[in-house]
């Protein structure tokens, strides 16, 4: 008897100690306000997603990207026809122009033709933000809060 109640205890342990499934979560885009860092795909380099304040056609936009910041737009989900449950996207978006490393220029030209093409969101149960982004490839990029 014994023996079984330290199986089931040690089972139960077990269970406690593994990590939660990380899941999507309901969440308005004002949930999502503040800075944010990028961190799949991995990167050597810092790229950088910021939801700043409700202005009158939805919310603030801006970060850095590995040689650049860019600054726009996010449309208020709620003026936007879409089937899409937390729909997402970017308006007016525009970047300084500075030179840098070849193959920094390229992750960064990457990055931004598909968070042009972002068209949703979803805020997980670790506060993380997945961005799906339709381009070719369609993909998704992660960030974690900072």
């Amino acid at each position: 008897m014994i023996r079984i109640v330290t199986m089931i205890a040690l089972a139960l342990t077990f269970l406690a100690c593994e990590p939660k499934q990380e899941e999507a979560v309901p969440a308005y885009i004002d949930k999502l306000t503040g800075e944010w860092q990028l961190v799949d795909p991995s990167s050597p380099y810092v790229v950088t997603l910021r939801i700043g304040e409700r202005i009158p056609s939805g919310y603030a936009l801006s970060g850095s990207a590995p040689v650049n910041t860019y600054l726009g737009t996010v449309a208020d989900p709620g003026l936007i026809f879409t089937s899409e449950k937390f729909p997402f996207l970017v308006r007016d978006l525009a970047n300084t122009e500075i030179a840098g490393p070849a193959e920094a220029m390229q992750v960064e030209q990457s990055y931004f033709v598909n968070l042009r093409a972002a068209y949703r969101y979803e805020l997980t149960n670790q506060n993380r933000l997945r961005l799906y982004y339709r381009a070719a490839p369609e993909g998704v990029y992660v960030y974690e809060r900072k």
